[in-house]
């Protein structure tokens, strides 16, 4: 694995003051107890804030820009001047309690090169409906954009093995940083775990719930909007973490055989295979008219299936033969009997009618179509496994 650590994990506490934070003294507290030296990276309007007095086990240091990745920055390169090979980024507005350190530290020794992230509780008693919806919404965006599932991607309190940050290009200065640095981690193939804390979701020292602002939001759903689309270009992302070697080879329906072979090759099982054909297929049925690419390659990127093997499939449902039988399906259902009149009248004038009966119809062949693929292609899958 590229810039894997040592066995030995020296972790230092990061906390960025970018504006005035009340809590502050208290998670200095909270990491001193716990044993872990602590960083507090600040920035001019968070400097007033410092009261100076928490001993030799907390390094100050400036950032020369308020701007978060420059912070990062700071951050990272004073832990590599004191020798650390892990940082821990604490919330400085949310209180974690000395069992959330040990988790985390336990877990970083557990599996250090991977990224740590916290999960906080949410009980239904205190949290408001709109920050349940937020966090159902982040992770749901979160496995849109690089399949891989979190229950908490906000969380803010995460450990980084620093050679992570030689290998990753951070665009973003301030806003979706944090977001940035989750979701480009998942696409080079980085270990991402999670760890249960005890922190409360989005309850600050005082009790009270925040969130970012409508600027913030707007230039937030930019991004996720730009992650998504790069999520299903065919540009392959870059991979820090060595994977298998791909053979590269074409796939293509006409010749299945060695397209499957080629996919087995490709750390793809026959079952993971099947459902990627299924997958193809009942996208490849409805009348996602203009939108069945770009909807087997989120729904494959969503689900962590073969985005080559969900395309090929959706061959097989291209006009005629497939949108022609739902087509007579939904309007032998609407009607009673089947189309038999192909005219002007019935494919032009009538032509919102026959999308209605081509979703109706899809609906009953869609599963139908995607079991008996699906099956066919665990069938050959297995037939055509390296070695037999």
């Amino acid at each position: 694995m590229t810039g894997a650590v040592s066995e030995r994990i020296r972790l230092i506490g990061v906390v960025f003051i970018e504006i005035p934070a009340p809590g502050i003294e208290t998670t200095v507290r909270r990491l001193q107890d716990a044993g872990i030296r602590m960083m507090l990276v600040y920035s001019s309007r968070g400097e007033e804030c410092l009261s100076g007095g928490y001993g030799r086990t907390v390094l100050t240091v400036r950032s020369s820009r308020k701007d978060r990745r420059t912070m990062f920055q700071t951050a990272v390169r004073e832990a590599r001047r004191l020798n650390k090979t892990h940082i821990l980024v604490c919330d400085p507005e949310n209180v974690m309690s000395p069992a959330d350190f040990e988790r985390l530290s336990n877990h970083t020794k557990n599996h250090p090169d991977a990224v740590i992230i916290g999960h906080r509780k949410s009980p239904a008693d205190y949290l408001p409906a709109s920050q349940r919806i937020r966090r159902w919404g982040a992770t749901f965006l979160f496995r849109l954009q690089t399949g891989v599932h979190l229950d908490d991607p906000g969380c803010p309190v995460r450990v980084y093995p620093l050679w992570v940050f030689d290998c990753l290009k951070i665009r973003r200065r301030c806003v979706g940083l944090d977001a940035e640095i989750l979701v480009k981690a998942a696409w080079a193939g980085i270990p991402i775990r999670q760890v249960s804390l005890e922190t409360p979701f989005g309850i600050t020292h005082e009790g009270k719930t925040f969130g970012p602002g409508l600027g913030q939001k707007i230039a937030g759903a930019a991004l996720h909007i730009h992650w998504i689309m790069r999520s299903i270009t065919p540009i392959p992302h870059r991979k820090v973490v060595d994977d298998e070697k791909r053979q590269g080879q074409k796939v293509s329906i006409w010749h299945p055989l060695q397209s499957i072979r080629a996919l087995l090759t490709e750390n793809l099982t026959p079952v993971k295979l099947a459902w990627a054909v299924a997958l193809g297929v009942f996208l490849g049925t409805l009348p996602l008219v203009a939108l069945h690419t770009v909807t087997i390659l989120l729904a494959a990127g969503f689900f962590r299936l073969n985005k080559a093997a969900a395309l090929a499939a959706s061959q097989l449902c291209m006009p005629p033969v497939v949108p022609a039988l739902c087509i007579e399906a939904g309007f032998f259902m609407r009607h009673g009997y089947f189309l038999t009149e192909l005219s002007v009248n019935t494919l032009g004038h009538q032509a919102l009618e026959r999308i209605w009966e081509w979703l109706l119809g899809a609906l009953l062949l869609a599963p139908v179509l995607s079991l008996l693929l699906g099956g066919l292609a665990y069938g050959l899958g297995q037939m055509a496994r390296p070695g037999k």
